[in-house]
Protein backbone atom coordinates (compact mmCIF):
# COMPACT_ATOMS: atom_id res chain seq x y z
CA UNK A 1 0.00 0.00 0.00
CA UNK A 2 0.94 3.67 -1.11
CA UNK A 3 0.47 5.41 2.35
CA UNK A 4 2.50 8.40 1.51
CA UNK A 5 0.00 8.95 -1.54
CA UNK A 6 -2.82 11.13 -1.24
CA UNK A 7 -6.73 10.48 -1.84
CA UNK A 8 -7.84 7.35 -2.82
CA UNK A 9 -11.65 6.69 -3.31
CA UNK A 10 -12.85 3.31 -2.08
CA UNK A 11 -16.58 2.12 -3.41
CA UNK A 12 -16.82 -0.91 -2.13
CA UNK A 13 -20.45 -3.44 -1.81
CA UNK A 14 -19.11 -4.43 1.46
CA UNK A 15 -20.67 -4.12 4.59
CA UNK A 16 -20.19 -0.72 5.87
CA UNK A 17 -17.76 -0.67 9.33
CA UNK A 18 -18.91 1.14 12.60
CA UNK A 19 -22.25 1.32 11.44
CA UNK A 20 -23.74 3.29 14.36
CA UNK A 21 -20.55 4.45 15.46
CA UNK A 22 -18.55 7.67 15.03
CA UNK A 23 -15.27 5.55 14.16
CA UNK A 24 -14.59 1.64 13.10
CA UNK A 25 -11.87 -0.53 14.89
CA UNK A 26 -10.62 -1.68 11.60
CA UNK A 27 -10.59 -0.02 7.82
CA UNK A 28 -11.46 -2.02 4.64
CA UNK A 29 -8.52 -3.50 2.97
CA UNK A 30 -9.09 -3.50 -0.85
CA UNK A 31 -7.68 -6.27 -2.85
CA UNK A 32 -4.21 -6.83 -3.02
CA UNK A 33 -2.53 -4.69 -6.04
CA UNK A 34 -6.11 -3.52 -7.47
CA UNK A 35 -5.17 -1.54 -10.49
CA UNK A 36 -1.54 -2.90 -10.75
CA UNK A 37 -0.01 -5.80 -12.61
CA UNK A 38 -1.68 -6.55 -15.86
CA UNK A 39 -2.78 -2.72 -16.08
CA UNK A 40 0.79 -1.34 -14.58
CA UNK A 41 -1.44 1.35 -13.00
CA UNK A 42 -0.47 1.58 -9.51
CA UNK A 43 -1.84 -0.47 -6.50
CA UNK A 44 -4.38 1.41 -4.29
CA UNK A 45 -3.82 3.42 -1.07
CA UNK A 46 -4.97 5.77 1.65
CA UNK A 47 -6.83 8.16 2.42
CA UNK A 48 -10.00 6.53 0.37
CA UNK A 49 -13.73 6.48 0.44
CA UNK A 50 -15.77 3.22 0.02
CA UNK A 51 -19.58 2.10 -0.45
CA UNK A 52 -21.92 -0.29 -1.87
CA UNK A 53 -22.06 0.55 -5.38
CA UNK A 54 -25.16 -0.11 -8.05
CA UNK A 55 -23.85 -0.58 -11.66
CA UNK A 56 -25.42 -0.80 -14.91
CA UNK A 57 -24.40 -0.69 -17.69
CA UNK A 58 -26.80 0.27 -20.53
CA UNK A 59 -26.98 0.18 -24.58
CA UNK A 60 -28.62 3.96 -25.42
CA UNK A 61 -31.26 4.27 -28.39
CA UNK A 62 -28.78 6.42 -29.90
CA UNK A 63 -26.28 3.56 -30.46
CA UNK A 64 -23.72 4.71 -27.58
CA UNK A 65 -23.19 3.25 -24.34
CA UNK A 66 -23.34 3.96 -21.05
CA UNK A 67 -22.03 3.27 -17.65
CA UNK A 68 -23.58 4.18 -14.17
CA UNK A 69 -22.65 3.13 -10.62
CA UNK A 70 -24.36 4.82 -7.22
CA UNK A 71 -25.41 4.75 -3.41
CA UNK A 72 -26.88 6.69 -1.31
CA UNK A 73 -28.94 7.59 1.97
CA UNK A 74 -26.33 5.58 3.62
CA UNK A 75 -22.98 5.16 5.83
CA UNK A 76 -19.97 5.31 3.40
CA UNK A 77 -16.62 4.68 5.16
CA UNK A 78 -14.03 7.56 4.94
CA UNK A 79 -10.41 5.63 5.62
CA UNK A 80 -7.94 7.26 6.78
CA UNK A 81 -5.44 4.86 7.57
CA UNK A 82 -4.97 0.77 7.23
CA UNK A 83 -6.15 0.72 11.07
CA UNK A 84 -8.71 3.37 10.77
CA UNK A 85 -12.26 4.73 9.34
CA UNK A 86 -14.74 7.33 9.78
CA UNK A 87 -18.58 6.95 9.08
CA UNK A 88 -19.83 9.16 6.75
CA UNK A 89 -23.07 10.01 7.21
CA UNK A 90 -26.07 10.76 4.51
CA UNK A 91 -23.95 9.79 1.79
CA UNK A 92 -24.67 9.84 -1.74
CA UNK A 93 -21.86 8.31 -4.52
CA UNK A 94 -22.66 9.08 -8.60
CA UNK A 95 -20.44 7.67 -11.45
CA UNK A 96 -21.45 8.49 -14.88
CA UNK A 97 -19.12 7.19 -17.54
CA UNK A 98 -19.90 7.48 -21.80
CA UNK A 99 -18.96 5.39 -24.49
CA UNK A 100 -19.35 6.33 -27.86
CA UNK A 101 -21.07 3.26 -30.32
CA UNK A 102 -17.87 1.55 -31.15
CA UNK A 103 -17.47 1.51 -26.70
CA UNK A 104 -14.47 4.06 -26.88
CA UNK A 105 -14.49 5.74 -23.37
CA UNK A 106 -15.65 9.58 -24.28
CA UNK A 107 -16.43 11.32 -20.61
CA UNK A 108 -17.80 10.71 -17.06
CA UNK A 109 -17.91 12.46 -13.16
CA UNK A 110 -17.92 11.15 -10.36
CA UNK A 111 -19.63 12.74 -7.35
CA UNK A 112 -19.36 12.09 -3.34
CA UNK A 113 -21.12 13.83 -0.60
CA UNK A 114 -22.13 13.62 2.86
CA UNK A 115 -20.43 14.32 6.78
CA UNK A 116 -18.07 13.33 8.47
CA UNK A 117 -19.43 13.05 12.14
CA UNK A 118 -16.32 13.54 15.46
CA UNK A 119 -13.46 13.88 12.47
CA UNK A 120 -10.77 15.16 14.22
CA UNK A 121 -8.02 15.05 11.13
CA UNK A 122 -7.05 17.93 8.48
CA UNK A 123 -9.48 19.87 7.16
CA UNK A 124 -12.53 19.83 9.31
CA UNK A 125 -13.61 22.55 7.60
CA UNK A 126 -14.27 23.30 4.06
CA UNK A 127 -15.60 25.85 1.24
CA UNK A 128 -18.66 24.30 -0.46
CA UNK A 129 -20.62 25.73 -3.47
CA UNK A 130 -22.46 28.33 -0.93
CA UNK A 131 -19.36 28.99 1.63
CA UNK A 132 -17.53 27.94 4.30
CA UNK A 133 -19.31 24.84 6.22
CA UNK A 134 -18.22 22.36 8.79
CA UNK A 135 -17.72 18.52 7.67
CA UNK A 136 -18.22 17.06 10.78
CA UNK A 137 -22.09 18.22 10.85
CA UNK A 138 -22.89 19.39 7.16
CA UNK A 139 -23.05 17.72 4.20
CA UNK A 140 -21.35 19.24 1.46
CA UNK A 141 -19.00 17.98 -1.50
CA UNK A 142 -16.92 15.62 -0.41
CA UNK A 143 -15.26 15.21 -3.64
CA UNK A 144 -16.03 16.05 -7.22
CA UNK A 145 -14.11 15.20 -10.51
CA UNK A 146 -14.65 15.04 -14.21
CA UNK A 147 -13.68 11.01 -16.05
CA UNK A 148 -11.13 11.49 -18.78
CA UNK A 149 -9.30 8.35 -18.97
CA UNK A 150 -10.30 4.33 -18.77
CA UNK A 151 -8.93 1.16 -18.04
CA UNK A 152 -9.05 -2.45 -16.59
CA UNK A 153 -7.02 -4.59 -14.51
CA UNK A 154 -7.88 -8.58 -15.01
CA UNK A 155 -6.37 -9.77 -11.26
CA UNK A 156 -8.75 -8.64 -9.22
CA UNK A 157 -10.98 -7.83 -11.86
CA UNK A 158 -11.68 -4.51 -12.29
CA UNK A 159 -12.63 -1.33 -14.39
CA UNK A 160 -10.80 1.77 -13.85
CA UNK A 161 -11.52 5.70 -14.81
CA UNK A 162 -8.52 8.22 -14.06
CA UNK A 163 -9.88 11.77 -13.02
CA UNK A 164 -8.78 15.21 -14.11
CA UNK A 165 -6.94 16.89 -11.16
CA UNK A 166 -7.65 20.67 -12.71
CA UNK A 167 -11.03 19.40 -12.34
CA UNK A 168 -11.08 18.03 -8.75
CA UNK A 169 -13.02 19.53 -5.98
CA UNK A 170 -14.54 19.02 -2.73
CA UNK A 171 -13.02 18.48 0.84
CA UNK A 172 -10.94 15.80 -0.03
CA UNK A 173 -8.76 17.50 -2.51
CA UNK A 174 -6.67 18.46 0.18
CA UNK A 175 -5.09 15.19 -0.07
CA UNK A 176 -4.52 15.21 -3.45
CA UNK A 177 -1.11 15.90 -5.45
CA UNK A 178 -2.33 14.66 -8.65
CA UNK A 179 -4.89 12.96 -10.63
CA UNK A 180 -6.64 10.26 -8.95
CA UNK A 181 -8.86 6.94 -10.47
CA UNK A 182 -11.98 5.09 -9.48
CA UNK A 183 -11.85 1.37 -9.50
CA UNK A 184 -15.25 -0.76 -9.92
CA UNK A 185 -14.35 -4.45 -8.88
CA UNK A 186 -16.33 -7.43 -8.57
CA UNK A 187 -15.83 -11.59 -9.23
CA UNK A 188 -18.23 -11.86 -11.57
CA UNK A 189 -18.02 -8.66 -13.61
CA UNK A 190 -16.16 -10.00 -16.64
CA UNK A 191 -18.97 -13.18 -16.92
CA UNK A 192 -21.81 -10.76 -16.24
CA UNK A 193 -21.00 -8.10 -18.71
CA UNK A 194 -19.43 -10.30 -21.41
CA UNK A 195 -22.47 -12.58 -21.83
CA UNK A 196 -25.38 -10.13 -21.39
CA UNK A 197 -23.44 -7.91 -24.06
CA UNK A 198 -23.11 -11.43 -26.46
CA UNK A 199 -26.79 -11.97 -26.03
CA UNK A 200 -28.09 -8.43 -26.99
CA UNK A 201 -25.56 -7.52 -29.67
CA UNK A 202 -28.47 -7.64 -31.86
CA UNK A 203 -30.84 -5.51 -29.92
CA UNK A 204 -31.23 -1.39 -30.31
CA UNK A 205 -31.29 -1.02 -26.43
CA UNK A 206 -30.46 -2.63 -23.40
CA UNK A 207 -29.64 -2.39 -19.55
CA UNK A 208 -27.44 -4.54 -17.46
CA UNK A 209 -27.42 -4.54 -13.75
CA UNK A 210 -24.06 -6.15 -12.40
CA UNK A 211 -24.92 -7.05 -8.72
CA UNK A 212 -22.35 -7.68 -6.45
CA UNK A 213 -20.27 -4.90 -7.27
CA UNK A 214 -17.05 -3.08 -5.37
CA UNK A 215 -15.44 0.35 -5.84
CA UNK A 216 -11.99 1.25 -5.08
CA UNK A 217 -10.49 4.62 -5.96
CA UNK A 218 -6.33 4.62 -6.34
CA UNK A 219 -4.06 6.57 -5.88
CA UNK A 220 -2.50 9.26 -8.63
CA UNK A 221 -1.68 7.73 -11.66
CA UNK A 222 0.47 8.92 -13.88
CA UNK A 223 -1.34 9.24 -17.55
CA UNK A 224 1.99 7.08 -19.04
CA UNK A 225 0.56 4.01 -16.42
CA UNK A 226 -2.15 3.06 -18.39
CA UNK A 227 -1.63 0.81 -20.53
CA UNK A 228 -4.49 -0.35 -22.36
CA UNK A 229 -6.70 2.20 -24.98
CA UNK A 230 -9.33 3.54 -23.86
CA UNK A 231 -12.32 1.55 -24.66
CA UNK A 232 -14.06 -1.19 -23.72
CA UNK A 233 -13.63 -3.36 -26.61
CA UNK A 234 -10.16 -4.06 -24.99
CA UNK A 235 -11.92 -5.26 -22.15
CA UNK A 236 -13.49 -8.04 -24.42
CA UNK A 237 -10.09 -8.39 -26.45
CA UNK A 238 -8.19 -9.23 -22.54
CA UNK A 239 -10.61 -11.52 -21.48
CA UNK A 240 -10.49 -13.64 -25.16
CA UNK A 241 -6.66 -13.72 -24.43
CA UNK A 242 -6.70 -14.69 -20.68
CA UNK A 243 -9.79 -17.53 -21.45
CA UNK A 244 -7.84 -20.87 -22.92
CA UNK A 245 -9.83 -21.86 -26.12
CA UNK A 246 -11.79 -24.98 -25.44
CA UNK A 247 -12.83 -27.58 -28.45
Amino acid sequence: MRLSKPLILALAALPILAIGGIRSAAAYTVPANLGGGYTGVPSVGYPDFYTDARVTFSKLSSGAYKLTASDSGRTFTFNTDPSHSWNVKDGDFQLTANFNRYLAFQNGTVDIEGYIPGYDGRGSLDYGYSGPYDVTNKAGNLYHADLVKFGIDLSPLGIGFMTDAATDTGWATQFMTSNESVWLYSTNIWNTILRNVALRLGEDTWSINITGMKAVTTVPIPAAAWLFASGLMGLFAARRRAVPATA
